[in-house]
């Protein structure tokens, strides 16, 4: 069942036993739901949500506790988005759903790796912005909202509810799709003139090639082929942006059906490459705009599953070059934090394995160095990022302060040796991103 209407056949069933005190219920119904926007949307999406409230009068407790006009309705709704949101009980349990999808956060690990969803009615209150000042942050079951930027006093605290480095049409789609507003945040009201927006390279360069792009697009997804001919003629595209906006669809869409179908490592990495190269070969694309670093991402996760670490410590190396600087500004931002503390553990792999230190391509790059100098990085803004006592951070100042003593053994010197060999070896890692393809 959908991890939404788990969501509520647990609350109800605490709910019905009295592990959900009255206070925290109360609480909880006092979430937004949307279930009248979600009626007025479609025949179709509404039905999946009546469906999906027959599984939860089924499998729940909820005849022993609940009215058929009043609570089991609210619950659904409430748990629903994973951020911030039929006649008779199915109505009910339908509300319920939509409270779970528009005021529940995905749960996520320290290092931000899905687990399922978490609901704290205090933190659903938080609105939203494609520019906020606050990012949650997950470890076991405390969660905490780090700040990105200087809040002052009583100024309001702003989280993103989807992935703000999206373009800004698509996340005006998301974010009224999914929570029913148009968002006029700071960033979304400067419209499509940021980077997350902008093509690069030479626009007249792009009609020449766009069939052969085109047939790509076919042979890899006919369904998504033909979705678009419905709108857009694919032969007789000659405009460079709007040939450029079908690709990046296609690429989204691409990487979504990765997801939905669980590939395995192996067969994610060759559809991922795919991506990557259809995008690259545009010479449009900058690594930058979305979803080539999403596709980035998963290519250094499926290659470090197949244990393919010199790949997956290269793609990295470009992200933290090209894509991470401009995508999350603040060097404390936790997913940047993440992303380098990733990229330290692999050099460390990679340095272990003598035949790629005397490959041609890094046979320049002094690793002990590059380790040292990753980890300082890591740990000099984790706590930023994390705090303190979070566990992912404790986990990656041991292993630097381990890393240290084995390095420097407590010698001065040894240090200075460090730092004289630092903005060589950094010359040498950069021109080493600046040739990783795609």
């Amino acid at each position: 069942m959908p991890s939404a209407v788990r969501a509520a056949i647990q609350i109800v069933n605490t709910t019905t036993h009295g592990v959900l005190s009255n206070a925290e219920w109360e609480e909880f119904r006092g979430m937004t739901s949307h279930i009248e926007d979600i009626k007025a949307s479609g025949k179709s999406r509404w039905s999946d949500f009546v469906l999906m409230s027959m599984g939860i009068l089924h499998y729940s407790s909820a005849k022993e506790k609940f009215t058929l006009e009043e609570d089991v309705q609210q619950i659904f709704a409430r748990v629903s988005d994973m951020r911030g949101q039929c006649q008779s009980f199915l109505v009910l349990f339908a509300d319920q759903i939509f409270q779970i999808l528009s005021n529940s956060l995905t749960l996520i690990a320290s290092t931000f790796d899905p687990l399922g969803l978490v609901l704290d009615p205090f933190v659903a209150c938080a609105n939203h912005s494609c520019d906020p000042n606050a990012f949650i942050v997950m470890d076991n079951q405390h969660l905490s909202m780090r700040s990105l930027k200087a809040i002052a006093k009583d100024e309001e605290i702003f989280i993103s509810y989807i992935d703000t480095t999206y373009p800004f049409s698509r996340r005006q789609t998301e974010l009224k799709e999914r929570f029913f507003f148009d968002c006029k945040c700071t960033k979304c009201v400067q419209g499509s003139t940021l980077n997350e927006d902008r093509w690069t390279g030479d626009p007249r360069r792009m009609p020449k090639n766009w069939k052969r792009y085109c047939q790509v697009i076919r042979d890899t997804d006919p369904k998504f082929a033909k979705d678009v001919q419905e709108e857009e003629d694919l032969d007789e595209i000659n405009d460079s942006d709007k040939a450029m906006s079908i690709i990046q669809d296609w690429a989204f869409h691409s990487l979504k059906t990765i997801h939905d179908k669980e590939f395995a490592p192996a067969k994610i990495a060759v559809n991922v490459e795919r991506i990557m190269d259809v995008l690259a070969q545009t010479e449009r694309c900058p690594v930058y705009r979305q979803p080539y670093p999403s596709a980035r991402h998963e290519l250094v996760q499926s290659y470090s599953h197949k244990a393919n670490f010199f790949l997956a410590w290269s793609h990295g190396a470009k992200t933290y070059f090209y894509v991470d600087p401009l995508l999350y500004p603040q060097t404390h931002h936790p997913l940047r934090v993440v992303h380098n503390a990733n990229l330290a553990m692999l050099t460390l792999v990679v340095s272990t394995d003598l035949s790629w230190r005397e490959h041609p391509e890094t046979k320049e790059i002094d690793f002990g160095v590059l380790v040292y100098y990753l980890f300082l990085e890591v740990v000099a803004n984790i706590e930023k990022s994390h705090g303190k006592d979070n566990s992912f951070a404790k986990l990656l100042k041991r292993k630097f302060d381990q890393l240290t003593t084995d390095m420097t053994r407590a010698d001065r010197n040894a240090v200075m040796k460090l730092e004289r060999r630092r903005d060589g070896t950094w010359r040498q890692f950069r021109k080493f991103a600046d040739d990783v393809y795609p």
